[in-house]
C-alpha cells in the first residue's frame, strides 16, 4: 500500500487529514456525495436547495439551521441561553430526532479526548490516587465528517482509507505484535436494511459472497446494545472464515465488498504484515445505527487458532472493538476512573421458571423435575445466592386481574385485537375469544385457561430442591401457551422488590426467566399473522415491532430481566416439536435481553439449564464499574482490608477476568477469583458524557445499579 504522513494531534489523535471533508467533484455526474458518510448518492435536490443527509429530503438552503444568521440557530449567540447537559440526551442534540449532533473541534488545535482527572481533586470511592497513576491514554482515531473516534491500543498502526480518487469515511488498524487487523467505516445503510442488527446480518452475508468466503459462517446472534451516547447497535458478532488469507488480507477483501471495489485499488499508509495460520479467520465485529442515513461498522481479525486462546491478547482486541465501549462521537472525551470493593456478600439471583406443561411437553417436564438437585448444586458452585419461583403459563381476563399493575396489563392488546378467525362457509362467525380471554360459550379453546395468570406455585420462591421439582410438577397442563407472558406476569406479581418477603423479588437481585416450552408464545400466534417453522422478513418486522414494549418493560429499573429460553430455535430442525411451534417470539426477546436459548429438541434438554446455571457466575462478582468503562483500560488488583496489594488478576476468560458490558460488570474466572473480605480495586478510562447521578436503583437506565450515586 502507499506510505503517507500522518498528521498526529496532541501526541495521540490520528487525524484523516484530506478526507475529514466532503470534496465536490469526487462523485460521478449526478451524483453528490452525502456529508454524514462521504458516500455517492443520487442529487435530487433542486437550485437554492440543500441536501439533508439525515432523511435524505431537500430543504431551502434558508432554512439551515446551522446557518449562524438564522435566529432558529440554537447556537445563535444572541439566544443568550445555554441548555443544560441531560445524560438522556447528549451532545445537545435534538432528542426527538436520530440526527447526530455537529462538532466543531477547536480551531486552534487543542482538542485533546483524553481528559486525565486531577488526583487531588477527583473522588475515587475509597481508591488511592496511585491506583490510576500507571494509566496512560490509548489512541484516539478521530474522524470529523464521519462522526466517529475510536479508542484502540498505544501499539496499533492507523491510517485513513482511500481508493481511487476518493476518501470514504473509513479507517483500517494493524497490530502485528497481537496479530490482528481492523476497521471502521461510515457508511449508508443498504436499502431495505434499517436496524442495526439488519446491517450486522447484511455484513455476515456480504462476506459470504466474497469469493473463496462462501464457507464462512455467522456465530450467534449478535447482542442487541444502547451504546452510552444513545444510539442501537448490534454488538459481539462473530463470523469464522475458514481461509488461508492474513487478517489484512481478508480485511481489505471485505472493506472492498462493502465499497463495491477491487482489494488491489485500497490505499493506505503501512505495510500489511498480519500473519496466518491453518486455523482459519475469526471476525468480531458491531454496527451502529446512527440515523436512516449513518451506520457505522468496526471490526477486527484475527486467526482462528489465537480467538481459541482464552487469554490471548488479539482474542480481547478484536472482542474490545466489537463491544460496545470504544466508540464514541468525535468531540467525545475519556478520563480515568477508578472503582473499589470490599467483597462481603454474594450476588443475589432470583429465577422464575415458566414451565410448559402440555401433554406434548411430559418428558421435557419428568427430566427438569429430576434435575433439580443438580441445578441447585450448580448454582451453589456457581457463588450466587439464588431462589426460584415456577409458574405456569394459563391465563384468563388477565387486563381484569387487579392483583397485576396497571403498567403490565396495559401491555396486553384489547379483546377485538389479533388475527381474524377463518371464514368457513355455512357456519356462521362466533367469538373464538381473544388475547388472555376464553370463547364465549365454547369451553377449551381460544384465550383462556385456568386464570394462573403469572401466581407463583407454592406461593412464592425457595431454595429446597424437592420444592422445586414438586412445583415443577404441579403445573397446570393448560392447552394455551403464554409461556413468556406468564413469566414477566410472575415477575409483575413480585414486585415491588422487597427485603424478606418470600413472594417478592429482593432490592438487590438480578432477576432471570427461564421459558420452557415446545410451542410459540400463545400471544404472538394470536397477534401476528403468517407464524410458521420459518417467517418472512415482513412479519419478522411485525413481530420485532410488537415486541418492542414488551422489552422496554423487561428493560425497566425495577426489573432488568434477563430471559433464557428452553424452545424450539428458529432455523434449527425439531423432530419432537409440532408443526408451526418454532418461538421467533420468544428467541427475540431472548436475544434482546442478553440471555440464551436451547433447544427443546435436544437429547438433553438438561444442558441448558446447566447454562443457565453457569451464566450466574458471570453475575457474580458484585462488581459494577462507573459510567462507560473503555474495556481494553480496566485493570483489576486485589488488597487485603488495609489496602496492602497482594495480586494482579490477569484479563483471562480461563483464570483471570473480563467485562460484561451489557451489565457493567467485572467476570471472574478459575482459581484467580477474588475471595470474601478481600478489596478488589479495578481503575479503568471511560467516556465522560455518560455519568448519571443517582440516588438510587430506580434512577438508572436499564439493568444498570446505583453505586456511590452514580449509576453503574
Amino acid at each position: 500500500m502507499v506510505k503517507r504522513s500522518l498528521l498526529l494531534l496532541s501526541g495521540v489523535v490520528l487525524l484523516a487529514a484530506c478526507s475529514d471533508d466532503v470534496v465536490e467533484g469526487q462523485c460521478d455526474p449526478g451524483l453528490t456525495a452525502n456529508p454524514v458518510t462521504g458516500e455517492c448518492v443520487a442529487r435530487q435536490c433542486n437550485e437554492g436547495q440543500r441536501y439533508n443527509p439525515v432523511d435524505g429530503s431537500c430543504v431551502d438552503v434558508g432554512d439551515n439551521p446551522d446557518n449562524p444568521d438564522n435566529p432558529d440557530n440554537p447556537d445563535n449567540p444572541d439566544d443568550g441561553e445555554d441548555p443544560d447537559y441531560d445524560p438522556d440526551c447528549p451532545f445537545f442534540q435534538d432528542c426527538d430526532s436520530e440526527e447526530p449532533a455537529p462538532w466543531n473541534p477547536p480551531s486552534d488545535g487543542s482538542y485533546d479526548p483524553f481528559e486525565p482527572q486531577d488526583p487531588a481533586t477527583a473522588t475515587y470511592h475509597s481508591c488511592e490516587s496511585g491506583d490510576v497513576g500507571p494509566m496512560s491514554a490509548p489512541q484516539f482515531v478521530l474522524h470529523r465528517a464521519g462522526d466517529y473516534l475510536l479508542a484502540v491500543g498505544r501499539g496499533t498502526e492507523v491510517s485513513p482509507l482511500t481508493f481511487f480518487d476518493r476518501s470514504p469515511h473509513a479507517h483500517v488498524l494493524e497490530e502485528t505484535d497481537q496479530g490482528y487487523a481492523g476497521f471502521i467505516v461510515s457508511i449508508n445503510p443498504r436499502a431495505g436494511f434499517t436496524t442495526a442488527t439488519d446491517m450486522a446480518y447484511w455484513l455476515s452475508d456480504t462476506i459470504s459472497a466474497i469469493p473463496g468466503y462462501d464457507e464462512s459462517a455467522r456465530e450467534g446472534a449478535g447482542r442487541t446494545y444502547r451504546t452510552h451516547d444513545g444510539y442501537n447497535a448490534s454488538v459481539m458478532n462473530h463470523v469464522r472464515i475458514p481461509t488461508a488469507d492474513t487478517p489484512g488480507e481478508a480485511r481489505d477483501k471485505i472493506l472492498a465488498s462493502v465499497f463495491g471495489i477491487g482489494a488491489s485499488d485500497l490505499v493506505y499508509e503501512f505495510d500489511e504484515t498480519s500473519s496466518a495460520d491453518d486455523s482459519g479467520l475469526h471476525l468480531s465485529y458491531k454496527t451502529v445505527m446512527r440515523s436512516s442515513q449513518q451506520v457505522i461498522i468496526v471490526g477486527g481479525i484475527t486467526t482462528q487458532s489465537r480467538y481459541d486462546q482464552p487469554d490471548h491478547a488479539a482474542r480481547f482486541a478484536i472482542e474490545d472493538l466489537a463491544g460496545g465501549t470504544a466508540l464514541a462521537m468525535a468531540g467525545e472525551t475519556m478520563s480515568d476512573e477508578c472503582v473499589s470493593l470490599t467483597l462481603r456478600d454474594t450476588t443475589e439471583v432470583d429465577i422464575i421458571i415458566s414451565m410448559d406443561a402440555s401433554g406434548s411437553m411430559s418428558s421435557v417436564q419428568s427430566a427438569l423435575t429430576g434435575f433439580t438437585q443438580e441445578f441447585t448444586t450448580l448454582l451453589n458452585e456457581a457463588g450466587v445466592d439464588w431462589r426460584v419461583g415456577v409458574t405456569g403459563v394459563d391465563c384468563n381476563a388477565i387486563q381484569e386481574d387487579e392483583e397485576l399493575s396497571y403498567d403490565f396489563r396495559s401491555l396486553w392488546p384489547g379483546p377485538d385485537e389479533g388475527v381474524d378467525p377463518p371464514n368457513i362457509p355455512g357456519i356462521p362467525n362466533i367469538d373464538i375469544g381473544g388475547p388472555c380471554r376464553p370463547p364465549s360459550g365454547i369451553g377449551g379453546i381460544g384465550g383462556g385457561g385456568d386464570g394462573n395468570n403469572g401466581a407463583l406455585i407454592g406461593g412464592g420462591f425457595t431454595r429446597d430442591p424437592q420444592a422445586i421439582a414438586d412445583r415443577l410438577n404441579d403445573v397446570s397442563g393448560a392447552g394455551n401457551e403464554y409461556t413468556l407472558t406468564m413469566g414477566m406476569a410472575a415477575i409483575d406479581r413480585s414486585l415491588p422488590r422487597t427485603q424478606g418477603a418470600v413472594d417478592k423479588i429482593r432490592p438487590n437481585a438480578q432477576i432471570i426467566l427461564v421459558t420452557v416450552t415446545d410451542e410459540r408464545e400463545e400471544l404472538v400466534g394470536q397477534m401476528i399473522s403468517g407464524m410458521g417453522d420459518s417467517i418472512s422478513s415482513s412479519t419478522q418486522a411485525e413481530l420485532e415491532l410488537f415486541l418492542d414494549p414488551w422489552l422496554g418493560w423487561l428493560a425497566r429499573p425495577d426489573v432488568g430481566a434477563i430471559v433464557y429460553g428452553l424452545h424450539w430455535i428458529p432455523g434449527q430442525s425439531c423432530a419432537t416439536a409440532e408443526q408451526g411451534s418454532v418461538a421467533h417470539g420468544i428467541q427475540h426477546v431472548v436475544e434482546q435481553t442478553g440471555g440464551a436459548a436451547g433447544s427443546v429438541c435436544q437429547p438433553d434438554v438438561t444442558e441448558t439449564f446447566r447454562d443457565i446455571a453457569n451464566a450466574t457466575r458471570d453475575l457474580s462478582s458484585g462488581l459494577r464499574l462507573v459510567g462507560n468503562p473503555y474495556a481494553s483500560s480496566v485493570n483489576v488488583d486485589v488488597t487485603d482490608l488495609d489496602g496492602n496489594f497482594e495480586r494482579s488478576i490477569p484479563r483471562s476468560a480461563a483464570d483471570g477476568f473480563d467485562l460484561d458490558t451489557a451489565y457493567n460488570s467485572l467476570m471472574f474466572y478459575g482459581p484467580n477469583v477474588p475471595e470474601t473480605d478481600q478489596r478488589v480495586v479495578a481503575p479503568f478510562l471511560r467516556w465522560n458524557r455518560n455519568v448519571i447521578p443517582c440516588g438510587e436503583d430506580a434512577a438508572c437506565p436499564g439493568s444498570k445499579k446505583c453505586v456511590l450515586g452514580r449509576c453503574g
